[in-house]
């Protein structure tokens, strides 16, 4: 598997405090079967502003730490960019750090309170210049968690849908955690990623979240999620619709809804 978004290189964010904690959080996402991280450090102006030049040097001194330690991960460029009116501007005058440095799928971050009303003009500005707005975590967003059917607008307008593994796995809580099972029910994502800052409750896994989604989405639909398409992603190559088959697992005839979490996709399926 990729991981095609972890706050691993060093210094740079909220995200690995320094080289031996990068190194820890590469051994943890091995063991967990990632043999590939795109590195994606925060760009908030003001906060964590992004600095090419020091990322390069980041990416390059942890790829010469990682083959002198003998770990087998590849490392990709990237940057989790804060999302903000003058985007469009920003690309145009010196570029955005895109996914693995492929020039066509940006990963932004929404921020947590809302969805901005200019959001959708910079989505279609940066789409209107070859690029793939890739949405991180939108299960967290407190907008979003009140009207899920945004998310089903933006795929429809060719926007990328990345969830977090902590989210499906329960660590941001019930809301979030059913929120983005909800999502992945119902076909609105094409990724997973780990969103990882630590080697930690928050470190670079996606397995227990692949076993988590298994309870209900197909083998096809787990393969497109966390390996073909963050493959796919990281060649910048078109990811095209889902075509494997049966997204949903057979359900049960009786009792599928049962239970507090069945009340709850009760809830987010009068809201859909």
């Amino acid at each position: 598997m990729i991981d095609t978004h972890c706050h691993i290189l060093p210094g740079l964010d909220d995200g690995a405090p320094d080289e031996g904690h990068a190194l820890e959080m590469a051994l943890v996402a091995v063991a967990d079967g990632i043999t590939g991280i795109v590195a994606t450090p925060h760009d908030i102006p003001g906060l964590y502003p992004f600095d090419g030049d020091k990322a390069n040097e980041a990416l390059a001194r942890l790829k010469n730490e990682l083959e002198r330690e003998g770990i087998k991960l590849s490392l990709y460029p990237g940057c989790e960019v804060a999302l903000a009116p003058e985007l469009e501007r920003r690309h145009a005058d010196k570029g955005l750090p895109t996914i693995a440095g492929k020039g066509r799928h940006l990963l932004l971050e929404l921020p947590l309170e809302e969805i901005p009303p200019y959001a959708e003009d910079v989505f279609y500005k940066l789409q209107l210049k070859g690029l793939i707005p890739v949405i991180a975590h939108p299960e967290r967003n407190l907008a979003v968690l009140q009207r899920p059917a945004w998310v089903r607008e933006m795929v429809e307008r060719g926007i990328l849908i990345q969830l977090s593994a902590p989210s499906i796995t329960g660590l941001f809580g019930k809301k979030v955690q059913n929120m983005s099972e909800e999502l992945a029910r119902r076909g609105w994502v094409h990724l997973v990623a780990s969103d990882a800052h630590s080697a930690g409750k928050r470190g670079p896994r996606l397995q227990a979240a692949r076993q988590t989604l298994g309870g209900f989405l197909t083998a096809g639909a787990l393969g497109w999620l966390f390996d073909t398409n963050p493959r796919l992603i990281v060649d910048g190559q078109e990811v095209k619709p889902f075509a494997g088959g049966n997204w949903l697992k057979k359900r049960m005839p009786f009792g599928w809804l049962a239970g507090p979490r069945g009340k709850a996709r009760r809830k987010y399926q009068l809201m859909l």
